[in-house]
């Protein structure tokens, strides 16, 4: 049950980031997590992990010490 909440707040963190990502031009970058966090209202965790997953999907990228772009 704990998981199946989890898998459905990580699907809802990922259709927002998503869905804010899709609105932005390749190599413009995402806003911090924290802004992303407040925008779905749900907590770091969710939010870190469906921003992995879509960095897999290669829809993201991050850069190290710069932070989290829309690929090119």
């Amino acid at each position: 049950m704990i998981s199946g909440i989890r898998t459905q707040k990580k699907n809802q963190a990922e259709q927002y980031i998503k869905k804010h990502a899709l609105l932005l031009k390749p190599g413009e970058a995402m806003p911090p997590i924290r802004s992303l966090m407040k925008g779905c209202g749900l907590g770091r965790n969710a939010v870190e992990a469906a921003v992995r997953q879509l960095i897999t999907d290669r829809l993201l990228e991050a850069r190290e010490r710069s932070g989290i772009y829309r690929t090119e």
